[in-house]
């Protein structure tokens, strides 16, 4: 399935990664995921990836690149927008 890495830590390994079954996050650990194909993963990064469930936590076990990355700042942008249009409600009150 595709992803989208919202955020990643290199120096711990641990990130985070939206999957477009819009289930919960799944959640990238150094000591579970296996990275093919590719060296490190950044913020806003398109990937594939294989998901399991351990722990009542979706977890990535397999990471593959794609190509097309969305910029960090772009990505800020999109996750921004979506957050101020759940923030407004969206029922209106007639009478």
């Amino acid at each position: 399935m595709l992803g989208l890495v919202l955020w990643y830590d290199d120096k711990t390994g641990n990130g985070l990664v939206w999957c477009e079954d819009q289930g919960p996050l799944a959640c990238i650990r150094s000591r579970d995921t296996v990275l093919e194909g590719i060296d490190r993963l950044e913020q806003g990064q398109l990937v594939r990836c294989k998901v399991a469930k351990r722990d009542e936590h979706r977890m990535v076990m397999i990471v593959t690149g794609v190509e097309g990355d969305i910029p960090s700042e772009d990505l800020r942008n999109i996750l921004t927008q979506n957050r101020e249009r759940r923030e407004r409600p969206s029922l209106k009150v007639v009478a």
